[in-house]
């Protein structure tokens, strides 16, 4: 099944879309679905550490910036 957009610039399939993404990140559907996967679980966990650190500001004072900054170089490597 071919789901159709139209999103002012004409009819685009859903298939055109997903494969232009994927191209453009240079990846798979399956490895960018790991990609994603891993990526929002950690997110998930940095949520709970970024709570521990708005209640008690001693703790994980830099733990969330530097994953931040790794994140950046890894993603945009110039």
């Amino acid at each position: 099944m071919i789901i159709v957009l139209d999103l002012g610039y004409g009819a685009i399939s859903k298939e055109t879309i997903m494969k232009s993404h994927l191209n453009e990140v240079g990846m798979g559907y399956v490895k960018h679905l790991l990609f994603g996967l891993k990526f929002a679980m950690k997110t998930f966990g940095l949520s709970i550490i970024l709570l521990i650190h708005a209640i008690v500001p001693c703790l994980f004072k830099t733990y969330f910036s530097s994953w931040i900054k790794k994140c950046h170089d890894r993603l945009y490597p110039n």
